[in-house]
């Protein structure tokens, strides 16, 4: 959880989008959120796994879910001045 506090006449430009993939594998969830409250933006990520072994058919998915939840991670906040 992070929350970054805006400075005076600065705004949010553009946010990562939400994203939420409940029991997309038997076990795994994957929730990431955003919020902008005044001048505070805050942003949220919860990973849950409920199984850690996965069987050799599974790879493909396994592998394909994980790498959403780095894609997710490494989306830009963007913040600039305003008018």
């Amino acid at each position: 959880y992070v929350q970054i506090k805006l400075p005076d006449g600065y705004v949010v430009e553009e946010s990562p989008a939400p994203v939420s993939y409940v029991d997309a594998l038997d076990g795994l969830n994957y929730a990431f959120r955003t919020q902008l409250s005044g001048n505070i933006f805050s942003a949220q990520a919860i990973l849950d796994q409920n199984i850690i072994i996965y069987p050799h058919t599974s790879f493909d998915d396994v592998y394909t879910f994980f790498g959403t939840v780095a894609d997710s991670n490494q989306r830009m906040l963007v913040i600039t001045k305003g008018n």
